[in-house]
């Protein structure tokens, strides 16, 4: 998802450029293409969460989402980029 959508927002340019630097990186340390991905915009929440929060460095955002969306990965069996399946409850027996 791309932070091109400026309307009426509470976010400066300027900030908006960060959260979207943060979300490009954030999708290539997750593997995905940042627009088309399923989770494109689940991945955009959380890179505004902790821009909200008051994170601003780009990069230091990006690895913290990329923890949390990983985290939601485990959680939803969904894929997980090297595995060839699923993460199931046979993962944790």
């Amino acid at each position: 998802m791309q932070f091109g959508s400026r309307k009426e927002t509470q976010f400066t340019p300027h900030e908006w450029d960060i959260m979207d630097r943060a979300h490009e990186t954030a999708s290539t340390i997750l593997g995905r293409d940042r627009r088309l991905h399923p989770d494109a915009s689940r991945l955009a929440r959380i890179v505004m969460t902790l821009f909200a929060q008051g994170l601003r460095d780009p990069e230091e955002i990006a690895s913290l989402a990329a923890d949390r969306e990983h985290g939601n990965e485990l959680t939803t069996g969904a894929m997980v980029p090297g595995r060839k399946a699923p993460i199931d409850d046979s993962d944790f027996e």
